[in-house]
């Protein structure tokens, strides 16, 4: 990070709910402005408040998804090399701790099965959300439409495994509460409330954990950044950072929430196993 950031006061606009607050009666929520803003403020861009979010949202989703594939490219890429370069041997170190490490969650039979799934989840959310603590960049995880959609996903692979792996049948009995004498099966209609809100509230609790702590995690970034400001032309704010301290943090609860949504989407797709599979 500089150690001055030159910064605006625009903000973004409530849409729908699931983007960050920038008016609300005339307050506005401190954040490290990303570059649609910089160059909205500095009259370079004139969007509205909704296309400028929209833009925002897609392109930093996208310049993520770019940033891991040219990383892998390269990765591949020195794979050919004698000796084989370092960013292909890191890779495949960081490749292989993840697979290990969710193969301590589902299994060593299972996790191949999955990985491609889980691993990128938390490949993708982790690039997301450290995305936001680069000068003039964004966490597109800090939007709640960008994570439900990703736990939606999890939602409809969690059923897809159920089905697949366990039948129909199996796996309506199981949402039945598998009843098996007279009294378990009269209290089916309770179980089955209760464990289709469970499946349903599942990818909401996914989505609203991981776009509270990002989002949090990007204001209390902006707040200290701007605690100390010197008022140089018009709009333009010297602002002396505080954050430094803060940063460390900010990167840990990265990490630690992209695996949380990873991990739970494991541990979803284990609870579907049939049960008589060895996970080891």
């Amino acid at each position: 990070m500089i150690p001055a950031i030159l910064l605006s006061e625009s903000g973004h606009e409530v849409v729908n709910g699931a983007e960050h607050v920038a008016h609300e009666g005339g307050h506005h929520i401190p954040e490290l402005p990303n570059w649609f803003v910089i160059l909205k403020d500095l009259g370079v861009l004139n969007l509205s408040d909704q296309t400028q979010l929209d833009l925002t949202f897609i392109t930093y989703s996208f310049l993520v998804m770019a940033f891991i594939l040219i990383w892998v490219w390269l990765a591949k890429k020195g794979l050919a090399m004698r000796p084989t370069s370092r960013l292909y041997i890191a890779t495949e170190m960081f490749f292989g701790g993840v697979r290990d490490f969710f193969g301590s969650v589902l299994g060593s039979k299972e996790v191949n099965r999955h990985i491609w799934l889980v691993g990128t989840l938390f490949i993708y959310i982790l690039c997301m959300n450290l995305n936001g603590m680069v000068p003039g960049g964004f966490a597109p995880s800090s939007s709640l439409g960008m994570n439900l959609g990703m736990a939606v996903i999890v939602f409809l692979y969690v059923i897809y495994v159920g089905i697949s792996r366990n039948g129909l049948w199996k796996w309506f009995h199981h949402l039945l509460g598998s009843p098996s004498d007279g009294i378990t099966w009269g209290m089916t209609p309770l179980f089955f409330i209760l464990n289709v809100l469970e499946e349903f509230i599942r990818p909401i609790s996914l989505s609203l954990r991981l776009f509270g702590n990002i989002l949090g995690k990007d204001i209390l970034l902006g707040v200290f950044v701007g605690l100390i400001t010197i008022p140089i032309i018009g709009w333009f704010k010297l602002m002396i950072p505080l954050h430094w301290p803060f940063l460390f943090l900010a990167l840990l609860l990265s990490i630690i929430q992209a695996l949380i949504f990873s991990i739970l989407s494991a541990v979803y797709i284990l609870l579907v196993l049939p049960h008589g599979d060895e996970h080891q």
